[in-house]
């Protein structure tokens, strides 16, 4: 649901323009249904300190449809990182900054940016560009000089960090997203800590692509760090069409020798077709015997796309901890008492504890595994799957044919890879 009350569109956006009219069939027949916007996909920029116990990092979280369009991912630095989604009107260039803090060299910090204008000036200039994150400046209210790419609408005043995010803003002609759009004051506030509060995460587009913005806010919430917020975005961009693969069930051949014993005696209750008659028909009928006594024996895997599994000591218990523990921080966020404070403390307490009784547990049972007879094709499936979770992409999905287009169809991608193998 759109926050109408107090929030503004982008200039020149479709919303600011008129409706369509009813009529647009050849014949003047009315609309089948009241015209659509396109797909709205969710930006964000969150700094959460660290995940890895190092000093920097950046990365970049792609949700599941967006993920099977990625063609490719650029690691400049631990402070930048880039990658390039297909989309259906051409591709989408999006980088995760984390700019040096105030108290860093003036040299880091001319790296930096020299850094993130060469990582800007290399993505062509059809692309639809995003650049987010953590620019630790202050962009202000102030917009004299710089209507183009600042609305006006900032938080703060503008400090010396921020002066040099709104040159490199106006020098690629990019817009500060957020400062295009009324909010509450909650909803500007990237950052606060000790009493003060600070907008300093930012989420910058083309200026050419601002009207595809439709809206900018930061969420309160402790869901992920307490002192950020998380910044987001609302974008409006064609996606290619999901096109779903679909993968037959698979019979559990590798449960047989736990099995075999059953695996045999089923077979000889039903019983194999006489081997002296004719080849096909006794071929086909003890195909379809085996295989029926071998699904009811071992089973069959469910079949579709193979997904991911981040969370492999998630259970019941820790999402009731976990949930506890966002309802008791949203109470604390409200009332501001100490008694709200203190059970606060206590569920995020016990939600520690169940992640890590969680982890313990699953752990345990996979040091079981290892330790039993099939230790080794465990290893050889454990190495398997880190191979396959270290690929940044997994599969060609967009590639050119010899007149330099693009080829986003999966049959026409097909047939092209296969050219160089046939000739």
């Amino acid at each position: 649901m759109w926050n109408t009350v107090n929030a503004r569109t982008s200039p020149g956006s479709d919303l600011q323009e008129a409706r369509p009219p009813p009529v647009v069939k050849k014949r003047g027949l009315p609309r089948d249904e009241r015209p659509r916007l396109k797909t709205l996909v969710r930006v964000g920029s969150l700094n959460v300190g660290t995940l890895t116990g190092k000093r920097n990092g950046v990365a970049i979280a792609v949700s599941g449809p967006l993920k099977e369009h990625v063609s490719s991912v650029i690691r400049v630095s631990d402070k930048i990182i880039s990658l390039r989604i297909a989309t259906k009107d051409g591709f989408w260039t999006v980088v995760s900054v984390y700019a040096p803090q105030c108290g860093c060299t003036e040299a880091g910090k001319e790296a930096f940016y020299e850094e993130l204008d060469d990582v800007i000036r290399s993505a062509p200039e059809g692309d639809s560009m995003t650049v987010a994150g953590n620019f630790n400046g202050h962009v202000g209210q102030d917009r004299q000089g710089f209507e183009r790419v600042h609305g006006g609408i900032g938080f703060g005043r503008r400090n010396q960090e921020g002066e040099r995010n709104i040159e490199l803003a106006e020098a690629h002609d990019l817009a500060i997203a957020s400062t295009f759009f009324i909010k509450r004051e909650s909803q500007k506030i990237t950052y606060c800590s000790g009493g003060r509060q600070s907008e300093i995460d930012h989420i910058l587009v083309r200026r050419q692509f601002l009207k595809t913005v439709k809206d900018v806010k930061t969420i309160p919430g402790e869901e992920i760090a307490g002192q950020h917020r998380p910044v987001v975005a609302d974008v409006c961009i064609a996606l290619p069409k999901q096109t779903k693969a679909v993968r037959e069930p698979r019979i559990r051949w590798w449960k047989l020798t736990g099995e075999t014993q059953t695996f045999r005696e089923k077979i000889a209750a039903i019983g194999l077709p006489d081997p002296c008659g004719l080849i096909d028909p006794v071929w086909a009928s003890a195909t379809s015997i085996i295989l029926t006594c071998a699904r009811d024996t071992l089973g069959e895997t469910k079949g579709g796309r193979r997904g991911d599994r981040a969370t492999w000591f998630w259970n019941e218990d820790v999402q009731k901890m976990v949930k506890a523990k966002k309802d008791a921080y949203k109470a604390w966020q409200k009332t501001k008492s100490l008694s709200m404070l203190a059970e606060y403390k206590l569920k995020k307490k016990k939600a520690k504890a169940a992640v890590s009784r969680a982890k313990n547990a699953a752990m345990d049972e996979l040091y079981d595994k290892l330790e039993s007879s099939q230790a080794e094709k465990h290893v050889f499936r454990l190495a398997k799957a880190h191979r396959r979770a270290s690929l940044d992409v997994t599969e060609v999905r967009a590639v050119k044919n010899e007149e330099g287009e693009v080829l986003r169809d999966a049959v026409a991608v097909k047939e092209r890879k296969e050219i160089p193998r046939n000739q």
